[in-house]
Order: C-alpha cells, then structure tokens, then sequence
C-alpha cells in the first residue's frame, strides 16, 4: 500500500464523504463547463486541462506567460495574466489551478478577471498553502533553477 492510498484510507476512516481539493476543484469546474461556455484557463502550463475538456464548451483557451515545451494543440495565448487581451464581458468561466500564489499583485489580478468576465461568470480556483515547507523553501530558489 502506497502512502497516499494509506492516508487516503485513513481520512475516509474518520470522514467518508471527504474529498481531496483537487477533486473538489475539478469537479465545480466540470460543473460550470457546458456548451454556451467561453473559458480561459490561466496559468495552463502545457494546456491540458482544455485538452482534456474543450469539448465541453463553445470555446477554451489557455494563457501562460511562457510557452510550454510539452505545450498541447489546442488554443493557447502567450501573455501576463494581469493584461488579458480579450474584449471586456467576454468570458463565462475562468479557471486558475495552483496559480495565484505566484502573482504578486493579486488585486490587479481580480481586477482584470472582473474585466473580461461576463456579469454571471465564475472564477474558479485552487491554491496552496504558501507557508508549506513543501512550497516555501523551493521559492527560495530562482524560477529559471527550479525549472531546470
């Protein structure tokens, strides 16, 4: 038995109806993907995430600021989150997993979302405790080392 499935049998044990967040997350998003859907996924890494789902909607797009090596085919924009170049309201759904932790400027963030969301969108987003060990200690390592 692998520790996760360890841990995992150990929390069902005291609460059966928990949910790991990554779960949690995919399945509120799933919940808001339907065919009158425009969605960006912000921080899409090598756009997976609309690989697995553009079929859901009427249109998905990831953005990154860098360009994936892995990067899939389906459409992606290179750009700086907090400066989408899309039309104000033009948005129903945008995602962000595991991103927001690394913009220092989360207000202008929020900001743009609000921006380029339609008045009944959604932001959905997952993030991680910063203050792990875990995360903490690689940050302190340059972005160019880590990515190496």
């Amino acid at each position: 038995m692998t520790n996760k499935e360890w841990s995992d049998k150990m929390i069902k044990s005291f609460d059966p109806s928990f949910k790991h967040r990554w779960v949690v997350y995919e399945d509120y998003l799933r919940k808001h993907l339907n065919n009158n859907v425009v969605w960006l996924d912000l921080g899409c890494g090598n756009n997976a995430d609309i690989e697995e789902k553009k079929d859901l909607v009427v249109y998905a797009v990831g953005v990154d600021i860098f360009r994936s090596d892995g990067l899939l085919k389906v459409p992606f924009v290179i750009s700086d989150i907090t400066f989408l170049p899309f039309k104000t309201d033009s948005v129903d759904v945008i995602s962000l997993r595991f991103v927001i932790e690394h913009i220092s400027g989360p207000e202008n963030l929020f900001s743009e979302l609000n921006r380029v969301l339609r008045p009944s969108g959604v932001v959905i987003l997952i993030t991680t405790n910063i203050w792990s060990p875990i995360i903490f200690i690689p940050k302190l390592i340059p972005y160019r080392l880590r990515k190496l």
